[in-house]
């Protein structure tokens, strides 16, 4: 195989989709070199035997990564000269349609205001989840990310406060805080009762309390950070007391996507906000947003 017609093929992939591609033109790559096949230059035939190789003990979401894996190698290889045609566009697919992830339903602000509404910020755990439904709204920050941070994530500037997050990629982002959230935190951070805090120390920790209500000395030092469950769990019977249905945290982060969009974010911003999550695509979703207020538009045309 040449390494360069591979490098050039990847070039313009995540990090995420070189990984999963490379893994399956390897796999493509050893069934080509047991059948003495050349694989620049496979035909239909050899192809389509190679899929069917694969449905015999591979899932078909499975084959189908690995069909459309050697179809975009082929199609760069196409665009370069290599090849005239990519023989893959001859090969069958009706057999490797995969259901499609279910749709997340939109939250909107409204809804949001009101499972804020349900919460009680006069106690701990009611301060605390109230912070990070917040964050995770109006920043668009995952739970799982969230609920780990420590303080030293938190930098003051002149210009207000930041977070300071590693991406996926090792790279490190600061986000600009709303005074909303800061506020919030605040409020959480005053009736938090641990004695000792320090920069490793988690913001977000699980409420301890004993039968009359005291957080025990023991469990405020072991200060350990609440779980992404137990914070659905709180989100649920929140959600339940605002009578508001579809409630998620995947629910939450993608309707901060949507947020994020009515508020003119660039397509780059979105796709960071939506985090690359299976549920749907960040294109569709973009199409979805659009949809949705081609629909607001015109139902507010016939009202006037």
């Amino acid at each position: 195989m040449d390494t360069e017609l591979i490098s050039g093929w990847l070039s313009s992939y995540s990090i995420r989709t070189v990984k999963s591609y490379k893994r399956n033109i390897h796999e493509f790559l050893l069934y080509c070199e047991k059948n003495a096949i050349d694989i620049n230059n496979a035909s239909y035939e050899q192809i389509n035997k190679y899929k069917e190789e694969c449905k015999k003990g591979l899932s078909v979401a499975s084959v189908a990564n690995r069909i459309c894996t050697i179809s975009s190698y082929y199609d760069y290889l196409e665009c370069v000269g290599v090849l005239k045609n990519n023989p893959v566009r001859l090969i069958e697919k009706t057999d490797l349609k995969v259901i499609p992830y279910s749709t997340t339903p939109f939250l909107d602000a409204k809804s949001i205001k009101s499972i804020l509404d349900a919460i009680d910020i006069d106690t701990v755990s009611g301060s605390r989840d109230n912070a990070i439904l917040i964050l995770m709204f109006f920043n668009g920050i995952k739970a799982s990310v969230v609920l780990t941070l420590k303080f030293k994530h938190f930098i003051e500037k002149f210009d207000g406060d930041y977070l300071s997050i590693t991406k996926k990629d090792g790279f490190k982002e600061e986000i600009q805080l709303s005074s909303y959230f800061t506020s919030a935190l605040d409020d959480y951070l005053l009736q938090d009762c641990r004695d000792i805090l320090s920069e490793d120390s988690y913001v977000f920790v699980r409420s301890h309390v004993d039968m009359n209500g005291e957080k025990s000395p023991e469990e405020a030092r072991e200060q350990k950070p609440l779980t992404s469950r137990a914070f659905a769990m709180n989100l649920a019977g929140y959600a339940k007391s605002a009578g508001v249905s579809g409630v998620s945290l995947r629910a939450i982060h993608q309707s901060s996507a949507y947020y994020q969009y009515r508020f003119g974010k660039s397509d780059d911003d979105i796709r960071y906000f939506m985090n690359h999550t299976k549920t749907i695509s960040t294109r569709r979703f973009i199409r979805q947003c659009e949809k949705r207020d081609e629909k607001v538009k015109d139902e507010k045309s016939v009202i006037e």
